[in-house]
């Protein structure tokens, strides 16, 4: 235990230093200090393995996210950072401290340490976006998360598939809680400038989430709910993408019917309830957008029979008929 405590010592050394070096006192260059916190990542983790020890890996992740805190590097004058500026320094410091965590937790299978990666990185960039957030440009912002949030997809969705192992309850609740935390922060990132892109964004992400959902079909065919975890937060995020686009209009309603009757053909064709499930869900969707929304309309602008809310409204009500006849018949 002494000596691990002393590994454990050298890893925190380690982190704290290569930070001072670069953030402090400008000893050395931005590269070489993203090379050393890597070589450091990968130390921690090689001594972890090599004894065994959990609790040197708690040390070296505390030490590692910790180490911008303890040297105050969220407040240090951009003169000091030798041109690379406070707003790229900690974000790549951020991403070589989680990769090395994130390699160390599926190399143990220590999966309680990816929960202590992801609320290091979440608190650690959360503080960074509100230090230097109104500085760093949209790219460094977007940039950085995103390859923080691939990573957490890749550290619990990879490790299942190649091992054709059952993912745990814990794996299935990190991927749905990394996926709203991506999703909501990079909506409050992108909204202002790019509101348009949102949808397109949206969507990209619930492809990701499906093709996650199809290779658990094909490599771990007896681990249905990792497949409905994922399928669950590509189809929530899908639906989502249609008011995010379209806004309040009727195309809403109307791209929500279409979904809901190829989420139902899709049930009946693989015998799915789960995606049968989100059929009626979305429907329910319809339904509350019909009596809240699409009833509303200028009065100015009325025209019997020949108006959108009529047509939007017999498109919704065909779309149950033909719901109801599918379910009906097959």
């Amino acid at each position: 235990m002494y000596s691990q405590a002393l590994m454990g010592g050298a890893v925190v050394l380690a982190y704290l230093s290569t930070f001072a070096a670069f953030a402090n006192y400008g000893l050395i260059g931005f590269y070489p200090a993203v090379a050393l916190l890597f070589a450091v990542s990968a130390c921690s983790a090689v001594m972890a393995l090599w004894t065994g020890s959990m609790a040197l890996a708690v040390m070296g992740i505390v030490g590692a996210y910790g180490g911008p805190f303890i040297l105050d590097g969220f407040s240090k004058p951009a003169a000091s950072l030798t041109g690379a500026g406070p707003t790229v320094q900690l974000p790549a410091y951020l991403m070589a401290v989680t990769l090395g965590v994130l390699a160390l937790a599926s190399a143990r299978t220590w999966s309680w340490l990816i929960w202590l990666a992801f609320f290091g990185t979440a608190a650690t960039f959360l503080v960074w976006l509100n230090a230097y957030g109104g500085e760093a440009t949209l790219l460094t912002k977007q940039g950085s998360f995103t390859v923080l949030f691939v990573l957490f997809v890749g550290a619990t969705s990879l490790p299942p598939l190649l091992r054709r192992s059952v993912p745990t309850t814990s794996d299935l609740a990190l991927t749905l809680l990394n996926a709203v935390w991506f999703l909501g922060t990079t909506y409050g990132l992108i909204w202002s400038e790019f509101r348009d892109l949102l949808g397109g964004v949206t969507v990209l992400t619930a492809l990701l989430y499906g093709g996650i959902s199809y290779a658990s079909l094909r490599r771990s065919p007896d681990a249905p709910y990792s497949r409905a975890a994922a399928l669950g937060v590509g189809l929530l995020f899908l639906t989502v993408a249609v008011p995010v686009q379209f806004r309040d209009t009727v195309w809403t309603t109307l791209v929500w019917n279409g979904e809901a009757l190829a989420l139902l053909a899709l049930s009946l064709r693989f015998s799915s309830p789960f995606v049968r499930g989100s059929a009626y869900a979305v429907f329910a969707f319809v339904a509350v957008r019909l009596l809240a929304f699409e009833t509303v309309l200028d009065a100015g602008q009325f025209g019997f029979i020949v108006n959108e809310r009529f047509g939007v409204f017999a498109a919704s009500v065909a779309s149950l008929y033909v719901g109801g006849y599918a379910l009906w018949r097959w």
